[in-house]
């Protein structure tokens, strides 16, 4: 164009010399006159306009090229991922079953060979492969829908997708731990999602009056209702570990609750006389004076004691790894926060116990009779205790109790003749997988900053922006 410009409104030699120099453009015979008319400038503007093309066509193409390389590599790097995810999460597992298993050994040769046998048993492999296989298979479908879909601004349906294909990844795991998997990761999944919605929070507290300032209580207590019942009426909802924690905790035995409460409960008879077996009092079967006396004891100092020893390696043992640093610098402070936190987390546990105890205690010592119902009251009435607690750990216990609670009513729900008609084969994996859609859709501003940590340590810091 500057050449056209320089023909036109230059001077008269300038014109002849631009025509005279560049008159293969135009294709005109040297020996007739060069003349400049406007088809012969749309002549040469169409030759300048092939050119242009030409380069944008190369240059795309070589964007082209940089691309399915960069596309390689991005591949590569999902597989260096995939195995750096194993390698973690099997050396997690293994390095649990060993720290179990090695209070079980003595100091002999067998030891060696049970934890030779420990790092090479097939299920610490098949974890490892299926935290390894969802972190690979994210980061190569990621890759594989942004070429197909284009990667747009603030389109989080490419890692939507592959958060979907990702979920799939729970079918390598082993059948018996996938649905407290799924369970797991839905419940972390809702958290996310509706922490920071706005119209739910605004119909619970405008339509239905609910107080959402102090929802996680709440939720706490409703999700712990159905645990403190099948702790105290169907001790076979809960896992055995679990359910001997429990009764550990509140200094109870199986076969006393089972004496005092359950035999009454589940209409037993006695084996002599036939008759049913009567109502049988707390004492002194759990302590000798009353209820109300025991429990305001045990709050104050039993329990304390037996809580501290649950929560002071919580608290010290991440203080001591993580914040080493300031325990140096500071170690009175240091100290002094750990112990209180200590002191807050076992009050909490302490007296969600005492609640429990007491909610169950009044009503049977009035009747002289045991309700299934009383067990959910109790649960219920037990958010209270989460007062005690520091409100930053307040809805990560929740959440742990929710996914309790949601695992002991679907055992119940499973065994019905509806829900096991309607029952989905693999229904954990695709409730995985629209988890896993949801979580890695979701802005980084919505994840607590524990649960970024882990999300960008397993699949990298780009992945969630």
């Amino acid at each position: 164009m500057e050449r056209v410009y320089s023909a036109v409104f230059g001077e008269p030699s300038a014109r002849t010399t631009i025509l005279r120099n560049h008159s293969s453009f135009f294709e005109l015979p040297s020996s007739e006159p060069l003349t400049l008319t406007p088809a012969v400038l749309e002549k040469h503007n169409h030759l300048l306009e092939r050119k242009d093309a030409k380069e944008r066509e190369a240059k795309a193409r070589l964007e082209r090229l940089e691309y399915e390389k960069s596309e390689v590599a991005q591949l590569k790097r999902a597989l260096k991922a995939a195995l750096r995810a194993f390698l973690y999460a099997y050396g997690a597992k293994a390095a649990t079953a060993l720290l179990l298993a090695s209070r079980k050994w003595g100091m002999n040769t067998a030891s060696y060979a049970d934890a030779l046998r420990l790092l090479s048993k097939a299920d610490s492999i098949r974890f490892g492969l299926f935290v390894g296989t969802m972190v690979g298979s994210y980061r190569a479908a990621e890759v594989v829908v942004n070429h197909v879909r284009g990667v747009h601004h603030d389109d989080r349906i490419n890692k939507a997708i592959a958060g979907a294909v990702c979920g799939l990844s729970l079918l390598v795991d082993a059948p018996s731990r996938r649905p407290v998997i799924s369970l797991y990761i839905f419940i972390r999944m809702l958290d996310i999602v509706l922490r920071h919605a706005e119209e739910p929070k605004k119909f619970l507290q405008n339509t239905c009056h609910v107080p959402v300032k102090y929802m996680t209580e709440i939720l706490f207590g409703l999700c712990n209702a159905p645990i403190v019942y099948g702790a105290l009426f169907q001790p076979e909802l809960l896992p055995k570990g679990y359910y001997h924690w429990i009764l550990q905790l509140g200094n109870m035995t199986h076969g006393g609750v089972d004496y005092a409460i359950r035999q009454r409960w589940r209409s037993d008879t006695n084996d002599t006389t036939g008759a049913l077996i009567p109502f049988r009092p707390c004492q002194p079967h759990f302590h000798l004076e009353s209820c109300l006396t025991h429990s305001v004891k045990d709050l104050v100092s039993g329990g304390m004691v037996r809580a501290s020893k649950v929560y002071l390696p919580v608290h010290a043992i991440p203080f001591v790894l993580f914040r080493s640093q300031k325990l140096q610098t500071a170690p009175i402070a240091s100290v002094l926060h750990v112990a209180y936190a200590t002191l807050r987390s076992s009050a909490f546990l302490s007296s969600y116990q005492s609640i429990v105890k007491l909610a169950i205690c009044i009503p049977r010592n009035i009747c002289h009779r045991d309700y299934g119902v009383t067990g959910l009251i109790a649960g219920s009435l037990s958010g209270l205790s989460l007062f005690f607690e520091d409100p930053k750990r307040r809805i990560e216990l929740m959440l742990y109790c929710a996914a309790r609670g949601l695992e002991i009513i679907w055992t119940v729900l499973k065994h019905k003749p509806l829900v096991r008609a309607l029952r989905i084969k693999h229904a954990e994996v695709l409730v995985f997988c629209l988890s896993m859609a949801c979580i890695m859709s979701s802005p980084s501003t919505h994840f607590k900053p524990t649960y970024l940590h882990i999300a960008r340590f397993l699949f990298g810091h780009s992945v969630l922006r």
